[in-house]
């Protein structure tokens, strides 16, 4: 009887993780009763049949012998029968009825006075209680049991109690709680040298740790359990811990290890000839060596799996294997074959029921067709999914597929709406608290951000993603982050960050040993390292990682990047050989951008070794490539190179041809500008667009066709500044035709995206070639359209040349216009400045030589003199510039008898008064000769014949120093209450009245708008200000965008006068920012505009500004009033520094 009661009393713990041999005697005597030995006998053979899992037959057998228990009337052995049901019960998951009768055996074992078998029915209703998810009434029966243990004292009984409540506090998801117990429980097994109980301990430990992601520590609690189960010969166990492990090193990326228990794992089911658990270790065998890249032996270990659940007629794992095949063949480029099994699947899953399980092998059926570059069935596929998800309230699975979608549009060009996608996965992300997932998502969001131009959104996603990632310890998804980051810090030139954070992803791709990764992020810091040593390492670095992956394609692409480095660092023969290894190699991938980029490569060696004509040859080749692919993006390059080769070959015809066509097709297709990376990109595309239309000019003007030579640096000059005004996002008037402009925008957007992707090594095909043709075609038939239908934009459009004769017809009676083109930058044509002099007439043009870095460090010198009035070397400076500017044209244009000098200028040189460079002839400053102004450029629209400007009635409307300031504005107010004293009729808003709303809505009723007010006008804003750039200050710290300045109704505005304006003041400056603030206000209706290019000195500006306004009522120009405002300056004080006198220039219509 003993022996009965011992282990049915053991019975009752087996939910903990120990198995306790309580040595309860009975307290009966021997007897003789038949009936009660039947029942002993009874007992016996449950226990068996409980032991060999038979739980049914020994509840059978156990009713029986209650039945005689009770009709005997001996209460031990009721009880004992009692616990052997509740043990059984509990078996086969009827927690109710093992509940019931542990209570019916409680009371019986308190009134025998059993205390250890009281504190084991206290465990085993504890253990009830909790599988029925009832944590607190579970917690009161085992806390009752606890000191029940101590008091006997019982110590494994203990340690089992301790255990007990260790996992009621883990369910309820306390785990530091339920570590203190287990730990406690812990120590009294080492105590008691039991060992089994110990390393079972241990793995519950470690469960916690690997739930609560310290996997380091849980590896420690495995390892040490698995060690005593191997002792023990345990194998059960053992297995368990070596599934453990094995996930532990799956999810954390590193299968090899994974490998190694896996392996150990699926001997121990083979042993045991368990067949489904011997498949499913397959199944994650093959997930190793897929994340290996060892392809076959994954596939393998997946066609083995999937023959026995076949066998086992296991359809749900079967269905399971086949989506783990399809994945495989889906990432090694078999997408045909993926489907077949992924098709199998849905046919399998939907006979089971599963709806999820269709929905989700949907999704993968989509990506298959995503990778075969069938967009619209992919998209049907993710989209029959997403209903099923929904449907099923699948809200994980949602999200993932609403991401897929996201990932389909991004990829075919169309961000914003994978930003509408991507955004509704990220709300049911943060829903689900799914802090991995929302990193991915975060970083698929910046990346749309990122190729829609909005490079600081990007960033600043990019950054969320990259905490969540660390947080998380997600070091895939944290690599993916930094490499973003890296191309978005590249995106907006800032290079060293993009360096610093290429460096860190590509050591995570490394610790990862994710060769593709760190192949990637290796290549670009070699091509964006500046040093080209260190450049030279990363890609040689890159090159046997493409080897190993078998990637010709990118493998080319890096002998190509390694070729060119090594001609750049003027290392020709060791650039070659690497070129003519890439050579073969890009003519067999299927890949003609690589292709070209070799040859390209190989036109620039024969470039640096002056053989004209072997560029030609290899240059013509890469003309060939593009015209075969019908593809534009690079087009505008070639033929310069072309030309540039026709040129060295004393090819002057044939050099002009293709320089044309190449500056023809950069206007035409110039794209569109990001505002938010704006000082990288526009830099960018004027590097390159000058670098097109400069030899073109400078060979025009050798070829003595002047009007040519014009036309082209006339054109630049307008397209510069159309460039800018859709750079900064410049409203229209008109909504529709604002509306036109922004879906114009928009799908020039779709098209950079597209040709950037297109030139990665591994994304060039057919149909994205196809792709790119179709919405370039849009892009340029939609410009032509919208130019049609709205004359008052077409200009951001123009790609036609104005005919010379016309745009001199628009230049007044007694104006020349001089305007300066520098010619710089080309290699091997030498250094000039071309000055053309434009009348009604006539025109000619003179080329004057420079040495390009001097020159701009002397114009750079004058600009910083110009703000420093005590530099004693401003008179030669001054002298200098007239010299170069002036005096080469200064007879013709004496000739002309000019009434006014009008200056077109461009890059540094639009920060330069012209009207400051002295003549140290005559001893004249240059506005003591002539009255000067600026224009934008030359158009129909800059210098308009048909406007009366003598019958015009002037008023002003004037706002001076708005309140509060960072910088009072003194002379400014002065200034605005003298002109309603000079212009009656006018009015004026001063300090806390000088609001914004009132400029608004009184602006259209003036003709000159006065503000004295701060502005804003240098790239990046005024910090000083707490301004941003392209804005005006007004009252109540109110700022005005003149971006918005069509808005306004302008039309009949002769004058916009800026006093207090900030403009750039650094010195690699371009100029864009006051020429861009004039051609603004133009577009917008005002015929001319008055702006400062540094803040002066306050009296002496209000003193020239209210004599200016006074020269004007008394009918003078705008340019002659300007001009005499200043010359009353000088003669008063002939000494006077230009500082004082020259920063406020006119630009526009100077009559």
């Amino acid at each position: 009887m003993k022996r009965i009661l011992v282990s049915f009393l053991a019975f009752s713990l087996a939910l903990t993780p120990v198995t306790i041999p309580f040595m309860v005697e009975p307290s009966w005597a021997q007897t003789q009763n038949p009936a009660v030995v039947k029942a002993q006998q009874l007992l016996e053979q449950a226990k068996q049949q409980s032991q060999q899992g038979q739980f049914q037959q020994a509840i059978q057998i156990l009713q029986q012998a209650l039945a005689i228990a009770r009709e005997t009337k001996v209460q031990e052995l009721e009880a004992i029968a009692l616990v052997g049901l509740g043990f059984n019960y509990k078996n086969i998951g009827q927690q109710e009825q093992a509940l019931e009768h542990y209570n019916q055996a409680l009371p019986i074992f308190i009134k025998l006075g059993n205390r250890s078998a009281e504190a084991s029915i206290l465990n085993s209703i504890g253990q009830a209680y909790n599988a029925l998810g009832q944590p607190q009434k579970a917690l009161e029966y085992l806390n009752q049991a606890l000191p029940i243990t101590k008091e006997i004292p019982q110590r494994y009984c203990e340690a089992a109690t301790l255990s007990n409540i260790g996992q009621v506090y883990n369910a309820i998801g306390q785990p530091q709680k339920a570590l203190e117990y287990y730990n406690q429980a812990l120590v009294i097994q080492k105590t008691l040298s039991d060992n089994v109980n110990i390393a079972i301990t241990l793995s519950y430990i470690g469960d916690i740790y690997k739930a609560t992601q310290q996997s380091q520590i849980a590896l420690d609690s495995y390892k040490k359990a698995l060690e005593i189960f191997k002792v023990e010969k345990n194998r059960s166990w053992e297995a368990k811990i070596l599934n453990d492990i094995g996930e532990i090193y799956k999810t954390a990326k590193q299968p090899q290890q994974a490998l190694e228990y896996y392996n150990q794992l699926l001997a121990i089911y083979r042993e045991q000839k368990n067949l489904t658990w011997e498949a499913t270790i397959l199944s994650y065998i093959g997930d190793a060596y897929k994340a290996t890249q060892q392809s076959q032996i994954a596939l393998d270990s997946y066609k083995k799996a999937l023959e026995i659940f076949k066998a086992e007629k296991n359809r749900s794992w079967e269905a399971k294997i086949l989506n783990d095949i399809g994945d495989l063949y889906s990432e090694t480029g078999k997408a045909e074959i993926a489907l077949e099994y992924y098709n199998q699947e849905v046919k399998i899953r939907t006979q089971l029921g599963d709806d999820v399980g269709v929905a989700k092998a949907l999704s993968y059926i989509g990506d298959a067709y995503k990778g075969l570059q069938k967009t619209q069935t992919a998209l049907d596929s993710y989209k029959k999914a997403l209903d099923i998800f929904k449907a099923e309230k699948n809200r994980s699975w949602e999200a993932t597929t609403l991401n897929d979608i996201g990932d389909l549009y991004l990829e075919t060009g169309k961000a914003p709406i994978a930003l509408e996608y991507y955004n509704q996965a990220l709300e049911i992300r943060r829903q689900l608290s799914d802090n991995s997932d929302i990193a991915t998502t975060l970083n698929n969001i910046a990346t749309a951000h990122f190729m829609i131009g909005q490079s600081q959104t990007a960033l600043d996603v990019g950054k969320e993603a990259l905490k969540i990632a660390k947080t998380t310890g997600d070091r895939s998804e944290e690599a993916k982050a930094l490499t973003l980051i890296s191309f978005t810090y590249l995106g907006i030139g800032q290079t060293q960050k993009a360096l610093n954070s290429f460096k860190e992803a590509a050591s995570i791709f490394r610790e990862l040993k994710d060769a593709s990764g760190e192949a990637t992020t290796l290549t670009f810091l070699g091509i964006i390292e500046e040093q080209s040593t260190k450049a030279l390492e990363y890609l040689n670095q890159a090159l046997p990682l493409t080897r190993k992956l078998k990637n010709p394609i990118e493998e080319a692409s890096i002998l190509a990047f390694i070729g060119t480095s090594y001609i750049s660092n003027e290392e020709l023969e060791k650039g070659l050989n690497y070129l003519n290894q890439a050579l073969p190699i890009s003519k067999t991938v299927g890949n003609p951008l690589v292709e070209a980029n070799v040859l390209q490569g190989l036109g620039t060696y024969y470039y640096q070794k002056n053989q004209p004509q072997k560029v030609l040859e290899y240059f013509k080749q890469i003309q060939q490539i593009y015209q075969t692919i019908n593809l534009t993006a690079s087009k505008g390059e070639i033929l310069t190179l072309i030309g540039l080769a026709h040129q060295s070959l004393n090819q002057p015809n044939e050099a002009i041809v293709n320089l044309e066509q190449a500056a023809e097709f950069t206007l035409k297709t110039r794209g569109s500008l990001r505002r938010d990376n704006k000082e990288k990109t526009r830099q960018k595309f004027l590097e390159f667009r000058g670098n097109i239309t400069m030899p073109l000019i400078k060979l025009l003007i050798d070829q003595k066709q002047y009007d040519k030579a014009y036309e082209w640096v006339n054109r630049a000059t307008t397209a510069d500044l159309a460039d800018y005004t859709r750079l900064v996002n410049v409203k229209i008037e008109n909504p529709e035709a604002q509306k036109a402009l922004d879906e114009w925008n928009q799908k020039n957007k779709q098209l950079e995206f597209l040709q950037q992707n297109l030139n990665l090594p591994n994304q060039f095909s057919e149909a994205a070639a196809q792709q790119i043709r179709q919405v370039e075609a849009e892009v340029i038939t939609k410009a032509e359209e919208i130019s049609r239908r709205f004359p008052e934009i077409a200009e951001i459009f123009e790609t036609k040349p104005k005919d010379i004769a016309e745009l001199r017809a628009n230049i007044p009676t007694g104006t020349v216009v001089v305007q300066t083109a520098l010619l710089t930058d080309t290699t091997d044509i030498p250094d000039a400045i071309a000055i053309f002099v434009l009348t009604r007439d006539r025109m000619m043009v003179k080329k004057v030589p420079i040495e390009a870095d001097e020159f701009d460090t002397l114009v750079k010198k004058y600009r910083e003199q110009l703000a420093n009035p005590t530099d004693p070397d401003f008179v030669n400076t001054r002298e200098q510039l007239y010299d170069m500017l002036i005096r080469p044209v200064e007879s013709e244009i004496k000739a002309a008898s000019p009434i006014q000098l009008s200056i077109i200028t461009t890059g540094k040189l639009r920060y330069i008064p012209f009207e400051s460079l002295y003549d140290n002839k005559t001893e004249k400053y240059l506005i003591e000769k002539y009255p000067v102004n600026y224009l934008t450029r030359l158009s129909t629209r800059s210098l308009q014949q048909k406007v009366n400007h003598n019958k015009r009635t002037l008023s002003v409307l004037s706002f001076g120093n708005p309140l509060p300031t960072p910088d009072n504005l003194s002379g400014a107010e002065a200034e605005a209450k003298e002109l309603t004293e000079i212009f009656p009729g006018s009015k004026s808003y001063l300090r806390e009245k000088a609001t914004l709303e009132a400029f608004k809505t009184q602006a259209l009723q003036f003709s000159i708008l006065h503000l004295g007010t701060h502005g804003c006008f240098q790239l990046g804003g005024c910090p000083n200000l707490n301004m941003e750039e392209n804005t005006l200050l007004f009252a109540n710290n109110q700022k005005y965008n003149i971006t918005d300045a069509a808005l306004l109704g302008l039309k009949n505005t002769e004058l916009i006068t800026l006093t207090a304006c900030q403009t750039a003041q650094k010195a690699n400056a371009n100029g864009e920012e006051i020429s861009g603030l004039a051609y603004i206000f133009e577009r917008a209706g005002a015929k001319s505009v008055i702006a400062s290019l540094w803040n002066a000195e306050d009296k002496t500006s209000q003193e020239i500004t209210t004599q200016f306004y006074q020269n004007l009522k008394n009918g003078m120009s705008k340019g002659e009033a300007l001009r005499q405002a200043k010359i009353s300056q000088i003669e008063r004080n002939p000494d006077l520094h230009p500082f004082n006198w020259s920063p406020l220039i006119l630009i526009g219509d100077p009559r």
